[in-house]
């Protein structure tokens, strides 16, 4: 994937992704709590309940009543006991019938009062059923077993039952309590789920009314756009919304306190008739739970919590957490509105909020007649429920007046392309100097997004042939081309000693000047502050609502013109692709002024771009000592860019994250946010954030084309396809283009189609040709063809040498190795390795290499580059180097060891690599069931096979061992599937050569 060439304030990185994925929990917990007044409690396997006081009949807490593998209603196997709370039990456990894993809940007959517990417990069944959604857990059925003669302490003869959906993985709570708080990245996408479940509930008239971090279950999937499903469980407490549900007003009348006093709305505090408002407020209360770790009311005792429910406004989340985002504390607070009417109408509406997709409801004051409290809550004293009210009036003034006093809502997003100024003083430092002047200082306007100018020459080139320049009139052309609104334009002139400068906005579609203002700088040194009056006009004439005093401070600071001078033609030179012209005016600019951040940011992108990592990196460093010196947008992408480069991809996520949220229409930040989510394997985030970017500037062909690739590694190969062609058709020369659609064919199967694809590369030019040769051999790979992958990769190698190309040459060279070590020549594997060694510096070549010395022989060498690679700080490169670990453990046999160090590299990153590992050793472990599963990733997952290490160079080669693998592993579980995958990998082999896993699998179709 490439980094965006248009952006010269921010670096990228071209390899080596990273992640801290959310791995499958081991832990199995109760998918309901079994009572709402006490805490469940997860015993381990075969672990017996202490012995506790008990509320019932019983003085100690009841040991499990059934045993593992226990047979229940004649159905029912149990696999082992989960939990125990005052209502009964939960077991995991086969249905027999349907030979099904489930959840099977129990309620004793000696449990309650009244058949209350009971009727609740029946109730559970009756409304849960009532809502069918994917974040709801589902009941199933509820059944009986007789206990006479088995239990004789039993009070009946007899044990109701539920059976249910089994739930692996972890409660929200259990989760705080491990990881005390979440970062709002990590808990939103649990919110939009919460959100939906309620919404489900609410749409059939259901209230859950003890909705809390408890009882919602984070259960892992396989899912690359929800890697955790939430599931909303225990309807024990909810009742039907609608008048007249005997069934729930015979057990919990209007007036009794039902529910967990943490999470209880006011109103369900005070007895009264309830409404969904309800659930939202306690979903306001596991929010504040999930953004800072705290509860918003806890007294020491019940009463005590209640009591600050009534008579104390929440904190602010922001007093606990300082960098929580502002919205997030705005919708929590809304969500906590004392009254109904001040919360949000649904709750769907709450995670739009947090997402900016819907407003904010600010809360409204609702008169609250003084009653005299019924019986069953006269502890709460008259004095306490006036002393509410008054305060409830004061609070819902504050925070109304929170809420209205916002800041003015910014006009839409305005594109701006700036056009080349007309220097007319004969100056010639004045050529190329005011137009990224202007574009740093109108950018400080959230609303303004600045058109890259070297893109807009390229484009302005297909337009007019020949045509170097950006007049106005050819701008215009441009900007009518990209969808871009606003053109600017302007002039320098002199007149004595003083210099006039003018800037004029035009809308670019019908021609017409939207507003002329001109400065006057009565010398050189007064041309920056003439610079930023006239910005702060256009801005003010374009919608900005800044107040006047800072608009008058954003302006571009240098010690001198001269460095500005040179400044501004970095970056010129940096738009028109010219990095070497582009580092040697950086570094005159910061000659002249030390203390230029924007210079050493600029320098650290164009060596990055170069693959000079460390001196990138020193450039940051240096930048971000001058972090002040530079605008609140250039300091995001530039800490930004630095995490990018330094592999620290959730830190880059967070600033590109908060640059977004202050300047939404910044295409680097959302191209670059999601290329974070792409190192990080978030493809689905990726892919969101690719398609956000084209929304800005739907034609511009270089979004396009990295949308198509974020598809392909999202396994989206039609859309790939489809998008690829698209750029083709704009653009037949984009060779990036061809490399998306050949590889989406590929994995479509059709070989033919990639190949045509790949020639049709071929024929564009001399890095065209280089880039199809490596297609080609990966293709012929992928087949079995070795032999003629051999012709293609040395004679590549060749034209690469003789054209200058040596990192073109050095990825063959690898894949060469690659090819000799499937040959059985580890020789002339060594050979290369040694070759590529010499100049590798990316963590992931690093790794290919290591894998190479690994199986040609040289263990000590790749554990030696392991160590190297473990004592890195970004996660990427102790990723592969617990690789490295797992597989020279499994190839002397030690698999448990290997499983570990495996199982260690996916908890830092989960790469498409460690899944296959992962799969061979739990498959040489006869682990089946576990290699089953890896394996199975892989297909899932396949398009990230397409370049393993997420850097465009195809390696679909890697996909068939996969159905190999994976046949073994159906033999091993004496499956039929098994016959079927060899097949799969033989026809796609069909053309190779007798390689050994070709033979095997021939051998093993014929021996069944």
């Amino acid at each position: 994937m490439k980094s965006d060439p248009d952006q010269p304030t921010v670096a990228l990185p071209t390899l080596s992704p990273s992640a801290n994925r959310f791995t499958d929990s081991e832990a199995l917990t109760s998918p309901l709590p079994l009572d709402t007044g006490s805490t469940a409690k997860t015993l381990p396997l075969g672990q017996k309940p202490e012995t506790a006081p008990h509320s019932g009949r019983r003085k100690e807490a009841l040991a499990p009543t059934f045993a593992a593998g226990q047979i229940i209603a004649n159905r029912y196997r149990i696999v082992r006991f989960l939990a125990q709370g005052g209502m009964g039990e939960v077991y995991e456990a086969d249905d027999l019938d349907l030979h099904e894993r489930l959840a099977l809940k129990t309620v004793r007959a000696d449990v309650g009062d009244d058949g209350i517990a009971l009727e609740r417990f029946k109730r559970e069944i009756h409304l849960a059923r009532k809502v069918s959604h994917p974040n709801v857990c589902r009941i199933f059925d509820i059944g009986h077993h007789g206990m006479s003669g088995v239990d004789p302490d039993a009070s009946d003869s007899d044990i109701t039952f539920l059976t249910m959906e089994f739930l692996a993985g972890e409660t929200l709570d259990q989760r705080l309590k491990r990881e005390g708080k979440l970062t709002p990245e990590a808990a939103l996408p649990l919110v939009r789920q919460m959100t939906d479940a309620l919404h489900a509930a609410h749409k059939v008239g259901i209230i859950h009314r003890d909705f809390k971090s408890s009882n919602v279950m984070l259960v892992p999937t396989r899912d690359e756009a929800d890697p955790v499903r939430v599931v909303v469980t225990d309807f024990g407490l909810a009742r039907s919304a609608a008048t007249g549900d005997s069934l729930s007003n015979s057990v919990t009348n209007t007036g009794q306190i039902l529910g967990t006093p943490a999470y209880m709305a006011p109103e369900q505090v005070e007895g009264k008739v309830l409404t969904p408002s309800a659930d939202i407020y306690a979903l306001g209360v596991v929010l504040f739970e999930m953004v800072t770790g705290a509860l918003p009311f806890k007294g020491d005792t019940t009463l005590a919590t209640i009591f600050k429910r009534l008579n104390e406004p929440p904190p602010p989340p922001r007093s606990l957490v300082p960098e929580l985002d502002e919205q997030w504390e705005n919708v929590i607070l809304c969500c906590l509105a004392r009254t109904p009417a001040g919360r949000f109408a649904k709750a769907t509406d709450v995670a739009k909020a947090l997402q900016y997709e819907a407003p904010i409801v600010p809360p409204v004051v609702a008169e609250i007649p003084l009653a005299v409290p019924p019986k069953s809550r006269r502890w709460l004293r008259p004095a306490m429920i006036a002393a509410a009210v008054v305060f409830l009036l004061l609070l819902g003034w504050a925070v109304s007046n929170r809420f209205t006093e916002r800041t003015p809502t910014q006009p839409e997003v305005v594109r701006l392309l700036v056009a080349d100024f007309n220097n007319q003083t004969s100056e010639p430092l004045f050529n190329g100097m005011l137009e990224p002047l202007f574009t740093v200082v109108m950018e400080g306007a959230s609303f303004i997004n600045c058109y890259d100018r070297g893109q807009a020459r390229k484009v302005a080139g297909q337009l007019q042939s020949g045509v170097t320049g950006l007049d106005e009139a050819l701008a215009r052309l441009v900007a009518v081309r990209e969808g871009i609104n606003v053109v600017l334009s302007g002039s320098i002139a002199k007149q004595g000693s003083r210099y006039n400068v003018t800037v004029k906005a035009i809308d670019a579609t019908s021609g017409k000047a939207i507003l002329l203002q001109d400065a006057q700088a009565d010398s050189t040194e007064y041309i920056l502050d003439a610079v930023g009056k006239l910005t702060a006009r256009v801005r003010r004439g374009l919608g900005d609502v800044t107040p006047e005093s800072q608009l008058a401070a954003e302006t571009f600071t240098a010690a001198s013109l001269e460095a500005a001078h040179h400044y501004a033609l970095a970056q010129e030179f940096q738009w028109a692709g010219k990095r070497d012209d582009a580092i040697k005016e950086y570094k005159q600019a910061v000659q002249l002024d030390p203390k230029l951040g924007r210079a050493y940011s600029g320098l650290a992108t164009s060596y990055h771009t170069l693959g000079q990592r460390a001196e990138a990196e020193t450039s940051y460093q240096e930048a971000m000592t001058h972090l002040d010196s530079m605008s609140e947008r250039e300091r995001f992408r530039t800490r930004g860019g630095y995490y990018l480069l330094i592999r620290n991809y959730p830190k880059a996520i967070e600033e590109f994250t908060s640059l977004l949220k202050g300047y939404p229409a910044d295409t680097a930040g959302i191209y670059n946010l999601g290329l974070a989510h792409f190192y990080s394997r978030n493809m689905p985030l990726a892919l969101a954030a690719g398609r956000r970017a084209i929304q800005v500037y739907p034609k511009n062909l270089f979004y396009q084309n990295n949308v198509a690739l974020f598809s392909l590694y999202a396994g989206e190969f039609e859309t790939a396809a489809r998008d690829a062609r698209a750029v083709l058709e704009q653009n037949p020369s984009y060779s990036l283009s061809y490399i998306a659609l050949a590889l989406s064919e590929l994995a479509q199967g059709n070989v033919a189609a990639a190949t045509t694809t790949y020639h049709k590369l071929e024929a564009i030019s001399a890095s065209g040709a280089s880039r199809a040769a490596l297609g080609l051999a990966d293709v012929a790979m992928y087949e079995g063809r070795l032999s003629e992958a051999v012709t293609l990769l040395e004679t590549g190698i060749r034209n690469d040498q003789a054209n200058h190309q040596a990192a073109a040459a050095a990825i063959k060279q690898l894949a060469l190795a690659e090819l000799y070590l499937l040959r059985g020549q580890k020789n002339q594997t060594l050979a290369l390795a040694d070759q590529v060694l010499s100049g590798a510096q990316e963590e992931g070549v690093k790794y290919m290499l290591a894998h190479l010395y690994l199986n040609a022989g040289q263990e000590n060498k790749a554990l030696q580059m392991a160590a190297e690679l473990s004592a890195s700080i970004p996660p990427d490169p102790r990723h592969y180097a617990k690789l490295i670990e797992g597989e020279a453990q499994m190839l002397h046999g030690k698999l448990s060891e290997a499983v570990t160090s495996l199982q260690a590299a996916q908890q830092i990153t989960d790469s498409w690599s460690g899944r296959f590992l992962l799969g061979r050793a739990y498959l040489e472990a006869k682990s089946f069931a576990e290699a089953h599963s890896e394996f199975d990733a892989c297909l899932k997952r396949r398009g990230e096979a397409a370049a393993i290490l997420l850097d465009d160079v195809p390696s679909y080669r890697n996909l068939p061992p996969v159905y190999y693998y994976l046949g073994r592993v159906q033999e091993g579980l004496h499956s039929p599937a098994a016959v079927e995958s060899w097949r799969t990998f033989l026809k796609i082999k069909e053309k190779g050569e007798d390689e050994p896993m070709i033979t095997e699998a021939r051998h093993r179709i014929a021996g069944r």
